[in-house]
């Protein structure tokens, strides 16, 4: 783990265990996928039909990995790529939402994908695009229309994969305030109503 002091690092630390699920989780021989979402994407709806929708996709491509399109779903940012300052061919693919198998595939794909930790980048995503467009992970794309970003224009309304970015929306932008946030507690996440007050302001009990 890199020095407490060095908060860049330990952030780029953290970011590559997801690419180590495989070898990371306790999975029996009864778990065959691995769905993974990062923190600031919460479920809104069942999402049995459309587990078994991706899967039946992976199967027929033989694909490595699912993932959606970086930018798109519903209220899709498209001003992505201005505000990270990245090239429109550096980052096409979301990486905090995918899909894998335990299959010989995907772990070469995350074993590839896991190269860009020992690179000077601190963003994951540039070595999964690249990882997809050399053919090391086979792709197949999870269903566009169940992936959203909240806005506030749409307050009250839910998908079944809501992404509340927790660099932007969280921290305000993107026209969201309290008052979204606090919906989104009791509508959303289910929480009483103390809770749905400040949960967007807590700390893990495991971050001191």
């Amino acid at each position: 783990m890199p020095a407490d002091n060095d908060r860049h690092a330990a952030v780029k630390y953290g970011k590559q265990f997801k690419q180590q699920l495989l070898e990371i989780l306790p999975l029996s021989e009864s778990h065959k996928y691995v769905l993974y979402m990062d923190m600031d994407i919460f479920i809104g709806t069942p999402i049995d039909s459309l587990l078994t929708q991706a899967i039946a996709d992976f199967e027929e491509k033989k694909a490595a990995i699912a993932v959606v399109r970086e930018g798109t779903g519903i209220n899709g940012e498209d001003d992505f790529y201005q505000t990270n300052r990245l090239k429109p061919d550096q980052n096409k693919y979301h990486g905090g939402m995918f899909l894998i198998s335990r299959s010989s595939a995907s772990k070469v794909c995350m074993e590839q994908w896991r190269k860009w930790y020992t690179s000077p980048l601190f963003l994951d995503q540039p070595y999964l695009v690249k990882s997809i467009r050399e053919g090391t992970c086979r792709l197949s794309l999870l269903p566009q229309e169940s992936f959203a970003f909240p806005t506030a224009n749409s307050s009250g309304t839910y998908w079944t994969f809501n992404h509340f970015t927790r660099t932007g929306r969280m921290l305000g932008k993107h026209g969201m305030d309290t008052a979204h946030f606090a919906q989104a507690g009791k509508v959303l996440l289910g929480l009483d109503d103390a809770l749905a007050e400040c949960w967007w302001k807590l700390k893990s009990p495991l971050c001191p």
